[in-house]
């Protein structure tokens, strides 16, 4: 009896170490296949007065309420044709947390309120990461900016 025994818990370890390589190869393959190429980098002198720039043929106007400061909160506004947009904010080799807004289209422009992260090293070198979903496909941009 012990012997049959033996064999259903190695019969039953065996299967649950197959399910769990598909799985973590199931979630390689979804992690891979999410990534989206390298971003389209925009160039604003100035993202308070707003810059409008031609990106895949199309225009794109951005644009920020005030000069974006830690902690306080500032609208940004984007003009394109777009089914979605998603904001985020990070800085060069350093990740601040997680800060995804999803911006509201209002008369054919996108909204959001942000609050930029606080940098405790004290840097105001940012950038405005915009994912873009349009009828052509996902788009991803990215944008350099200072804070004040």
């Amino acid at each position: 009896m012990h012997a049959k025994s033996g064999l259903v818990i190695s019969l039953v370890t065996r299967i649950a170490t197959a399910l769990l390589l598909v799985l973590v190869l199931a979630l390689a393959l979804a992690a891979c296949s999410s990534r989206q190429a390298s971003p389209v980098v925009l160039r604003c002198i100035d993202v308070v007065a707003g810059c409008t720039l031609q990106v895949d043929g199309q225009p794109l106007h951005i644009r920020f309420s005030e000069t974006p400061r830690p902690l306080r909160p500032f609208d940004l506004e984007v003009a394109m044709a777009a089914e979605s947009i998603e904001a985020s904010f990070q800085m060069q080799d350093m990740e601040m947390g997680f800060n995804r807004y999803r911006l509201l289209s209002e008369a054919g422009k996108w909204h959001a309120r942000i609050i930029l992260p606080a940098c405790i090293r004290g840097r105001s070198d940012w950038k405005l990461q915009l994912d873009v979903k349009t009828a052509a496909g996902d788009r991803r941009y990215q944008l350099r900016f200072t804070s004040g």
